[in-house]
This record gives C-alpha cells, sequence and structure tokens, in this order.
C-alpha cells in the first residue's frame, strides 16, 4: 500500500454514465487525485483543518494542473481546476465564442480549417470549465459537493446559460460587433445593456458630431464664417437649448450673428 493510502477514501460514481469520468472537468478518468495531496495528509490531520480525504477519479490534465495545490477540499479543487483549464485554453475558447460553423465556412479553406479547429477546442474547453462533478457515494453513503449555481446571463428580457450563446445574441440583435461587445461586457461590469447602451450611445454621438462638422462647414463655406466660430456657437446654443436641432441652431445662428 502507498504512502497514506490507508487515510483516503475512494469517490465512486452513482450513475453509470459517470463511471471513468473526471471529477473535475468531465473527461475520462484515467488516474487519481488526492484531496488533500498525499505529502499534505498529517499537515491536515495534526492541524484539524478542514479536508475531505477522498481519492478522486480524475484525467491527467488535471491530476497535472492540481500538483501543486495543497487544498484538501474537493470543491476548492475543481475550482482551481476548472479556472486553469479556462486559463491554458482562453484563446480556443475566445475562438469558440466570437465564430460560429457558418461564418467558419465563409473563410478560405487553410483559414476555414483553423476555426473550425479553434471553434471545436473551444467549446470542449468551455464545456470542461463549467463541469458541475456528478454524485458520487463514499463508504456506502451518496454524497455530492455542492454545485455552484448556474448564473443566468441576461440581455434584457432574454436569459442565457452559455456566454457565448450571449453574445451571439446579443451582437446579431443589437447589431454590436462581437469583439467589441466582448470588451465592452467586461468594461461594464458583465453587463450586455450597460455594454450595449455604451456602444449605441458611442455611435449615435460619432454620428451627430459627423452631421455637426459637415452642416457648420456648409454654413461658414456659404456665409463666409469661420468654421470653428460656427461649431462653437452652435453648440452653446444647443447646450443652452436642448430642443434646439443643428438646424434650427444654425438658423439662429444666422438670425442672431450673421444676417445683421
Amino acid at each position: 500500500m502507498s504512502e497514506n493510502q490507508e487515510l483516503y477514501q475512494q469517490m465512486i460514481a452513482v450513475h453509470g454514465q459517470d463511471f471513468n469520468t473526471c471529477f473535475y472537468c468531465g473527461c475520462i478518468a484515467t488516474e487519481f487525485d488526492y484531496a488533500p495531496p498525499k505529502k499534505e495528509a498529517y499537515f491536515y490531520i495534526q492541524t484539524r483543518t478542514e479536508a475531505d480525504f477522498y481519492q478522486v477519479p480524475a484525467c491527467k490534465e488535471c491530476c497535472v494542473a492540481l500538483k501543486q495545490e495543497k487544498s484538501g477540499l474537493v470543491g476548492e479543487r475543481a475550482d482551481i481546476a476548472k479556472r486553469k483549464i479556462a486559463k491554458k485554453y482562453k484563446k480556443a475558447i475566445h475562438v469558440y465564442q466570437m465564430w460560429n460553423e457558418d461564418e467558419a465556412e465563409e473563410l478560405d479553406y487553410n483559414l476555414q480549417k483553423c476555426v473550425q479547429a479553434g471553434i471545436e477546442l473551444g467549446r470542449e474547453s468551455s464545456r470542461r470549465s463549467l463541469f458541475q462533478g456528478f454524485e458520487f457515494e463514499v463508504d456506502g453513503e451518496k454524497l455530492k459537493i455542492a454545485n455552484i449555481p448556474v448564473s443566468m446571463i441576461t440581455v434584457f428580457d432574454n436569459e442565457f446559460t452559455d456566454f457565448r450563446d450571449a453574445l451571439e445574441f446579443a451582437s446579431t440583435q443589437y447589431r454590436v460587433p462581437k469583439a467589441k461587445l466582448k470588451d465592452l461586457f467586461s468594461e461594464h461590469e458583465n453587463s450586455f445593456e450597460a455594454a450595449i447602451e455604451s456602444y449605441h450611445t458611442k455611435m449615435d454621438k460619432s454620428l451627430f458630431d459627423k452631421q455637426l462638422k459637415k452642416l457648420c462647414k456648409t454654413f461658414a463655406k456659404e456665409h463666409k464664417q469661420n468654421v470653428d466660430f460656427v461649431m462653437r456657437t452652435v453648440t452653446y446654443y444647443m447646450k443652452q437649448d436642448d430642443s434646439l436641432s443643428i438646424e434650427l441652431a444654425l438658423s439662429k445662428l444666422y438670425t442672431e450673428r450673421v444676417s445683421l
């Protein structure tokens, strides 16, 4: 018997579909992780620090990811493993979130294959990073590590459990480029509503500024006025009276300053 092995109880999946499954990410389990790690076992015993002392079915990648982790709780180790998967495959998950299969098919052959491979890897990595474990037995007692409640992602009145689906819907429905929307989502405390409103507010201002500059230049040329003077005055009028349009502000400028 290996060192400290007798201290651990084996986690056994209750349902057949979960046999030989990594408890941390849902891949095929090929080995065991230990919560706490065997080399930390007596520390946990001597200090009476909370620990599960479970032998956990796991895949090799999760075992490697957890090799230096000292946590003695399966739930904490699961969270750590999933965070590391999400970080390791961040680029692939980004491709999965940004692209769909129909868009990939429109690319040239080589780029199409790269994007399709990224989508597949990203889909699998995303699934693994969100895996919620399974019901198991330890010494005949059925248990289940408390799952983190599934967070619903809202896009105004629409709800999604998957970020990619929410991003796709929000981008298409509200006409915001996906890459820009994803950045704004992070900048606005993970709120699609705030991100969408921010984008369109900025776009509306950009269109307004272009229209202001165009009309003021035309007015200045027609009436032989300085463009900066025209723009400053029109802007001032509109700040003083928010019911004025650019055209009405220009008309007021003509009446009060130019036609005299």
